[in-house]
């Protein structure tokens, strides 16, 4: 009986220490669970922490970062592009525009003879006057265009459009004496009237030009043979000036206390700059 009794005692024994380990091993359970429960709520936060900076270095690299710096393409400089030269066909399209009748005698076969003497003389002789002026205002803008100081009757039978007036010897020489009316204009080099001076330009003009030019140039000193090479770069048509008019520009200039002469024989010249 004392055997069964003591056998009795250590089973329930063992049971009580079944149970302490079971609500030990529960316990612990519970407490796992609370632990990773708590990880978590770490490791949430952990990775919404690292979320916002992320998001924030982001941003702060957007409003800092700097553009990358790359280096300036080469600029490869092309020549200066050539100024056009104006052709004949230019210039004669630029007078066109102002006289339409110009080169264009099948169009306006009127303009290109004498008009018929009528019985009415003062209608006529006004008639003629129109017309010669007209051709005078051309022939004044061709020798500007053409860059043309002196004319030649002779040498206007062949040169477009003169060439296709009738009796051209009477035509142009009514509209050279109706250009030479105005001697601002124009005037006659010799008595027989087949040479004509046109003053596109005036010599006031010209002097005013070549001032200016020997002013940015830095020239002072100069003879007629360097206004011979230099003329082109003064300006167009300034090489082809006549001399006498060359040397009356100095005079102009002199006159006017912006040159004087170094020897006048020679032509030799000192601009007062």
């Amino acid at each position: 009986m004392a055997t069964l009794q003591r056998e009795r005692e250590e089973e329930e024994e063992n049971k009580e220490k079944i149970k302490e380990k079971e609500k030990d091993i529960s316990e612990l359970e519970a407490e796992a669970e609370k632990l990773v429960e708590t990880i978590d709520e770490k490791t949430k936060k952990i990775k919404e922490k690292v979320k916002i900076k992320k998001q924030k270095k982001v941003k702060t690299t957007q409003i800092v970062q700097k553009p990358p710096v790359t280096k300036p393409e080469k600029i490869i400089t092309k020549e200066k592009a050539k100024v056009k030269e104006i052709t004949e066909e230019d210039i004669i399209k630029k007078l066109i525009q102002t006289y339409k009748w110009a080169y264009k005698e099948n169009l306006y076969p009127w303009m290109y003879f004498i008009p018929d003497k009528k019985k009415d003389k003062d209608a006529w002789e006004e008639e003629v006057e129109l017309w010669a002026s007209e051709w005078a205002n051309f022939l004044f803008d061709w020798c500007k265009e053409f860059l043309q100081h002196i004319v030649d009757k002779y040498d206007l039978h062949t040169k477009k459009p003169f060439n296709a007036l009738e009796d051209r010897e009477t035509c142009l020489q009514i509209i050279m004496d109706h250009l030479a009316e105005d001697s601002k204009l124009a005037k006659w080099l010799n008595d027989e009237k087949t040479r004509l001076r046109v003053f596109w330009q005036s010599l006031d003009k010209w002097g005013d030009i070549l001032y200016d030019w020997a002013f940015l140039v830095g020239e002072e000193r100069l003879t007629l043979l360097d206004l011979r090479e230099m003329g082109a770069d003064i300006a167009k048509g300034f090489e082809t000036l006549p001399a006498k008019d060359l040397r009356e520009i100095v005079n102009i200039l002199v006159k006017n206390k912006r040159a004087s002469w170094i020897d006048k024989k020679s032509f030799k010249f000192n601009f007062d700059i």
